[in-house]
């Protein structure tokens, strides 16, 4: 129960904790879709990939990024959503509780401790003080697979340092 209040409550945290990922200090203009851009996801999804629109002027700080395309003739998303702890430790403690409480099947992606959330069908990866979370693939979640999130984890790590 404690974990799923803590899950509610960490989007607007990590507004409040948003660091940069190498650096470790305070991020004042941190836009995950400059992190990973479209051509990224398009290179995961294998479709030309839109980012979502916003309405109005974007936010400074902005930890999620969603993408969509059609592959197939169908619908599919990326989304790539990065919440942000004071510490290395915090965040990994953060994870592992979350997977035994979700009973993800937990992986290793370059050297990082990560985990996929059979319920919710996402990828989960800690790096330094970072938690990302991962969705790739069709919108309806019973339909994804971990791999598309795999291949979006390996672009994505090597530029968080």
């Amino acid at each position: 129960m404690r974990v799923k209040r803590l899950m509610r409550a960490l989007p607007a945290l990590a507004l409040v904790l948003t660091v940069t990922p190498s650096t470790g200090q305070p991020a004042r203009d941190f836009n995950a879709c400059a992190l990973f851009t479209a051509e990224d996801a398009t290179a995961v999804l294998g479709a030309p990939a839109e980012p979502e629109a916003t309405k109005g002027k974007p936010p400074k700080v902005q930890p999620n990024c969603v993408y969509t395309a059609t592959a197939d003739g169908k619908p599919v998303l990326l989304s790539v959503q990065f919440r942000f702890f004071r510490s290395p430790a915090e965040a990994v403690a953060a994870v592992k509780e979350a997977r035994l409480e979700a009973r993800g099947r937990p992986f290793i992606i370059g050297g990082q401790d990560a985990y996929w959330h059979p319920k919710q069908a996402h990828l989960v990866i800690t790096k330094g003080q970072a938690v990302v979370t991962i969705t790739a693939g069709p919108l309806r979640e019973s339909e994804r697979v971990p791999e598309p999130a795999r291949k979006a984890a390996d672009v994505l790590l090597p530029k968080l340092g």
